[in-house]
Formats: C-alpha cells, sequence, structure tokens
C-alpha cells in the first residue's frame, strides 16, 4: 500500500561516496551422516553395533537452491553495477565543478580538489541563495540540515511501523483477500490513491466496497430504464423475446448482460 503515493524532496547535502554492497551469506547445512551395522555371525552369537559418521559427507545443492543462489549472487552484481555507475556520474558532475570554477571555492578561496569541496562550495551556494552568509551561517546551516534529515529519518521509520500493522491487521480482517492482488487492481488504486498510508486500510476497503456495490446498482438502475424504454417502443415481431420472469434486480450478472445485449440488437424485453 505504500507504493500507491510516493513523494519525492530535494536537499543540498554532503554526499556520501561511498557504496555499500551486501554479501550474501550461506549457511553452512551439512550434517553428519550416522550409519548402524548390525553383525551376528560372531562367536559368541551377541550383536555388534558400529556406529560411523561421515564427517566429509556434503548434501547435495538442490536445483531450486542453486537457481536461488544465481538469483541472489545477479542482485548482488546489479546493485554494485548501480552504485559504480552512480559515483562515476557523481565524479564526472564534481569534476565539471572544478574545472568550471578553476579549482577554487570563490567563497572561501581555498583549493577545490575533491568531492567533498564540492560540496561544501555547493553548501555555501545554497546558503546565499536563502539571503543569509555563506561563512558565518555555515556551520549553522549545517546543523539544521542534520536536525531536518533525523527528524525525516524518523517520521519515515514511524510510517513504515505504521503501515505494516495497517497490513497485519487489514490481513487478520480480511484472510480471504490476496492483499498483493487488489494492490495490483487499478480500479482499486485509483480509489486508494491519496488515502494510503493515512486512513487504516480496512477503512479504505470497506469504502471501497461500497462504492463498486453502489456504481453496479446505478448501473443495474440505468439499464432497467434502458429496457423500459425499449418496451413501450414497438420491435420487430421476429425479433421478440418473452417477458422475463425475473426484475433485475434479481438477475444473476450473466443474465442481466444477456438481456442488455438483447435491448443493443433492438429486440423487444
Amino acid at each position: 500500500m505504500e507504493d500507491i503515493k510516493e513523494q519525492s524532496a530535494q536537499t543540498t547535502e554532503p554526499v556520501d561516496n561511498t557504496a555499500e554492497v551486501g554479501a550474501s551469506e550461506i549457511a553452512d547445512t551439512s550434517k553428519e551422516n550416522e550409519i548402524e551395522f548390525t553383525s551376528t555371525d560372531n562367536e559368541n552369537g551377541e550383536d555388534k553395533t558400529q556406529d560411523t559418521k561421515n564427517a566429509d559427507a556434503k548434501p547435495k545443492e538442490s536445483s531450486e537452491e542453486k537457481t536461488k543462489s544465481q538469483k541472489t549472487n545477479a542482485d548482488y552484481a546489479r546493485e554494485r553495477r548501480r552504485a559504480e555507475q552512480k559515483k562515476a556520474l557523481e565524479k564526472a558532475r564534481y569534476d565539471a565543478i572544478i574545472e568550471a570554477l578553476d579549482g577554487e571555492n570563490p567563497y572561501t578561496h581555498e583549493k577545490m580538489e575533491d568531492g567533498a569541496d564540492v560540496e561544501e562550495y555547493l553548501t555555501m551556494k545554497e546558503i546565499e541563495k536563502q539571503g543569509k552568509d555563506p561563512i558565518t551561517d555555515y556551520h549553522k546551516f549545517l546543523k539544521d540540515k542534520a536536525k531536518e534529515k533525523e527528524k525525516a529519518q524518523r517520521e519515515a521509520s514511524s510510517q513504515e511501523e505504521w503501515i505494516s500493522k495497517d497490513r497485519d491487521d487489514f490481513i487478520s480482517k480480511h484472510p480471504d483477500v490476496k492483499l498483493d492482488e487488489l494492490l495490483q487492481d487499478d480500479l482499486f488504486r485509483t480509489f486508494a490513491l491519496g488515502k494510503a498510508g493515512k486512513m487504516p486500510m480496512t477503512k479504505i476497503y470497506a469504502d471501497y466496497q461500497s462504492f463498486i456495490e453502489k456504481s453496479e446498482e446505478r448501473a443495474r438502475d440505468r439499464a432497467a430504464q434502458l429496457l423500459a424504454n425499449n418496451a413501450a417502443t414497438p420491435g420487430k415481431l421476429s425479433s421478440q423475446a418473452p417477458q422475463p420472469a425475473k426484475s433485475v434486480k434479481d438477475m444473476s450478472k450473466a443474465e442481466f448482460e444477456q438481456m442488455v445485449e438483447k435491448v443493443k440488437r433492438g429486440e423487444k424485453i
């Protein structure tokens, strides 16, 4: 439900050029095989039991596990390529700014050599746009930005927690509804736009069901009026159909659609 509405905001912050790529952890699932042998051919006629442990035995990896491992590795490779591309684009941007400014920060007149220097310049430029002093207000600006970022992170975490609880609540109250399929329904997505993440999903779903019910009722009323108008108009004798035994509201969906098609063909109902 969180994917229905997305919001974006741009802020000028120092950029962390470090890209972290996760690594898959494969648990050692090898088990020792215990095999019990029994022999009754000894001289005393007593059974001898020997426990043999094969510590070197390795379980065979199923094709499904191999496929899952391959998909995981492909995902990590894709993320790594994206991180490398992002880093390359940032470096090209930084190099272009440094070259445009002849390698000098116009506010501090210090030499600009890397991305950190460029970010400092861009921050000062943003401060100047706000009508403040890029030098004296620099540290306060960074402090305020850090507070804003921390607040945004807390709100995002709180929102994620609320959405998770709301999802669990919906599933517990509507176990017969496949939520993932519901969220892929274009009509429901349109109806829930602007509501998801703010209103409980149970409330949205109840309103949606009421909306669908009223829409179908209105469609039936219009069709009934159309049938009534058609019945008052003489039709072709050869295409006349017998009076229906059911009223429109008592018809099944198939019966209703069949009657609408007869009306479209000009048959008298």
